[in-house]
């Protein structure tokens, strides 16, 4: 499992190794004030753009050893927050695994809840991708500049089920 957040309440989780970190956005886990975040056809497109690039950035740099491009993408307190070393300490257990989730591009996501924003603009997604087996996500974006960058990340292979 890897959660990698700038977001209060969230953790960065290894496989092996769990480390608490300091806010940046602040947030609480049973925020009241939600709203769906896919109302229009341009709003789910962006959601899946948003969701798809990411898990190819993070499976690029699972395959090159390079996460200079994924850090880049996130948010500055996330950027300033994770060096590189630890992205890639974060995704070691995946890349040993040889996990390519490439495929993620041809398929759709399930959705556990559906998309959200929260009252600071947060955008929150979390679900799998129906691979074999599944690939798993818990993300958030806020928008900055005019464009969402990654504050929360989660991705996992989830254990094939028997």
């Amino acid at each position: 499992m890897k959660l990698i957040s700038s977001v209060t309440g969230l953790t960065i989780a290894g496989l092996f190794n769990v480390m608490p970190l300091a806010p940046a956005y602040a947030q609480t886990e049973t925020q009241t004030n939600l709203r769906p975040a896919v109302q229009t056809e341009g709003d789910r497109l962006l959601l899946l753009s948003l969701l798809k690039s990411t898990l190819i950035a993070v499976n690029n740099a699972n395959l090159t050893g390079n996460y200079s491009v994924l850090k880049e993408l996130a948010a500055p307190a996330f950027q300033a927050q994770f060096s590189l070393t630890n992205l890639a300490d974060v995704f070691a257990p995946m890349r040993r695994r040889d996990s390519n989730i490439a495929v993620i591009t041809q398929l759709e996501p399930v959705f556990s809840e559906q998309p959200t924003l929260d009252e600071q603009g947060i955008l929150r997604m979390r679900g799998a991708f129906p691979t074999n087996p599944n690939t798993a996500f818990n993300l958030a974006y806020a928008q900055i500049d005019g464009r969402y960058r990654l504050v929360s990340l989660y991705v996992d292979i989830l254990p094939e089920e028997q």
